[in-house]
């Protein structure tokens, strides 16, 4: 067996780290004697395991080098205690329902409502923008998180995340240490019933009364994203008189605020566009639906990209950027600012 100095030396490290599952280690122990000549029964009568296991990590390691030391194989690690409907029925309720008489469900009440125990999960880890470890220069990380999902029984790892696709590529590409780790769920859109109440509060507090011709306008250019409605109602806000009333004229002028300090950004994002890069994304933007099938006959003529090739290569890069969106089928600008901005542009 060759071994790299690189891969010699992430092995030693490997094998001296306190935090190092002991399985692991004993892998690392595995290639780096093999890489030392030594045969397989003398690796396994020094580590007093099976020279059977000997050469299965000796073969994986030339397959898929040291990232595979870390894998589980199919049906190993922790069995989950419930089924991933029950999981998902639990946390539908956590989010849209709330108990009588109270603002928001406790560990007690809800586990009592679902027919689970209390105890089911003591602690719950959360951490916001997990895709972040993703462009870290190595997977140790995600290895270390992967060992901790294994033997922390009553821990529960809720990770959050605003660029689904790099989430789903953790999860969903077996080259990764966290492949299947995580159920994968899209919170979606705030509905729109559901902002009313909220915002109408919000804007009472400073004796300002939002029209419904102002809400509709405002749930109509952001979708009811949270972070997009609350930008825009922030500059709303700001500029309504107190005790007054907020109409669709002041909303659109909210809107045209909102476009200005965002133009300077959006301009250098367009400026390193290719051609048909902008073009997909003027299609995009003109279209009045949220939803574009990209590859209809319809939009590829009106782009003007000519051939279903160059939307896909346009729309890939796009993705890639975090610009667009695609689900089913259909396609989407993220940045509702964006899109506008694209709109008026054009």
């Amino acid at each position: 067996m060759i071994l790299s100095e690189t891969d010699r030396q992430e092995l030693e490290q490997w094998v001296r780290a306190h935090r190092t599952p002991q399985q692991v280690v004993q892998r690392c122990q595995i290639v780096l004697a093999a890489a030392q000549g030594r045969q397989d029964k003398a690796i396994a009568a020094d580590l007093e395991i099976n020279f059977k296991t000997v050469a299965l990590w000796r073969s994986r390691f030339c397959q898929e080098g040291t990232e595979g030391l870390w894998e589980v194989a199919p049906g190993r690690g922790r069995k989950p205690r419930y089924a991933a409907s029950k999981i998902k029925t639990i946390i539908d309720a956590t989010l849209q329902t709330r108990p009588a008489g109270a603002t928001h469900w406790s560990c007690r009440s809800l586990a009592k409502k679902q027919g689970v125990s209390k105890a089911t999960k003591r602690v719950v880890v959360v951490m916001d923008e997990f895709q972040e470890i993703f462009d870290y220069p190595s997977s140790r990380v995600e290895r270390h998180l992967r060992t901790a999902l294994q033997r922390q029984r009553e821990v529960a790892y809720l990770v959050l995340g605003s660029r689904r696709r790099l989430i789903a590529r953790m999860v969903l590409e077996e080259s990764r240490p966290l492949y299947r780790a995580f159920t994968l769920f899209n919170l979606g859109l705030i509905p729109a019933e559901d902002w009313k109440p909220f915002l109408k509060e919000r804007f009472a507090r400073k004796g300002v009364q939002l029209s419904a011709e102002a809400f509709s306008q405002v749930m109509a250019v952001t979708g009811g994203h949270p972070y997009y409605v609350q930008n825009l109602c922030h500059v709303i806000w700001d500029a309504a008189p107190c005790n007054g009333s907020v109409s669709l004229t002041e909303g659109a002028q909210a809107r045209e605020t909102v476009l200005q300090r965002e133009s300077y950004a959006f301009t250098v994002i367009w400026e390193n566009l290719t051609a048909n890069q902008r073009k997909f994304l003027k299609a995009l933007a003109a279209d009045p639906g949220r939803k574009v099938q990209y590859l209809s006959a319809d939009f590829i003529q009106h782009s003007g990209l000519k051939a279903a090739a160059n939307v896909q290569r346009a729309m890939n890069s796009l993705i890639d950027r975090d610009l667009v969106d695609r689900s089913e089928g259909t396609c989407n600008i993220v940045d509702p600012w964006f899109r506008l901005w694209v709109s008026w542009r054009t």
